[in-house]
């Protein structure tokens, strides 16, 4: 059995945001998109992650269950050690779903579902969302490489500034949060840690 994390919308439930936790049998399909063209688009082959890749798979990209998704090749979207014309050192914290002011809520800032670190590398977000300064210019769903977290999971990660706070007024590039499951991830060493940003 699998868990799958729904948001419930704040209307639904006494007026309140919640995160639910439902099982499901590994093999219920799980739609991630109605066809295959977000994939083609890159140039990249729909298969079951099951199957040999010659590059990264990603996921949301393909219509079906949760293991069938997107292989790309590296050079298409991005390697492990990440590139980009812009790197940034900064010190990174995390976040998590709580309806603290603190932790920020469960929606980015236009307003969509923050999604984790966790569901990413389970294959049920299409990004992982991360909050930095507003002011630098930095664009909303302006997409960042961490090569640091990259190695720990053996994988791209795609990262997508999508949130912002008052603790970030002023900071720049020098800090960075990231979205993760619960109270306990948010421990994370190599999160909480000195982190490089690539920008493309």
């Amino acid at each position: 059995m699998n868990v799958l994390k729904a948001w419930i919308l704040p209307q639904v439930i006494l007026g309140k945001s919640a995160v639910f936790e439902f099982e499901y049998p590994s093999n219920m399909t799980v739609l991630h998109a109605t066809d295959d063209s977000k994939c083609t688009v890159l140039n990249g082959t729909c298969k079951e992650t099951s199957s040999t890749c010659e590059g990264l798979y990603k996921p949301s990209l393909c219509a079906g269950h949760v293991n069938r998704q997107c292989c790309v090749a590296s050079s298409t979207y991005d390697t492990i050690e990440c590139t980009g014309n812009h790197r940034h050192h900064a010190r990174g914290t995390a976040y998590y779903p709580d309806p603290s002011p603190e932790e920020g809520g469960y929606f980015d800032m236009r307003g969509f579902p923050l999604q984790t670190l966790q569901a990413y590398m389970k294959g049920m977000a299409p990004f992982v969302t991360v909050a930095m300064d507003s002011h630098p210019g930095i664009a909303y769903d302006t997409p960042v490489c961490i090569p640091e977290l990259n190695r720990k999971y053996r994988k791209f990660i795609d990262f997508r500034v999508r949130d912002t706070g008052g603790a970030f007024q002023g900071k720049k590039f020098s800090r960075i949060d990231i979205y993760v499951r619960d109270r306990h991830d948010s421990y994370d060493g190599t999160i909480n840690g000195p982190l490089t940003l690539f920008f493309r």
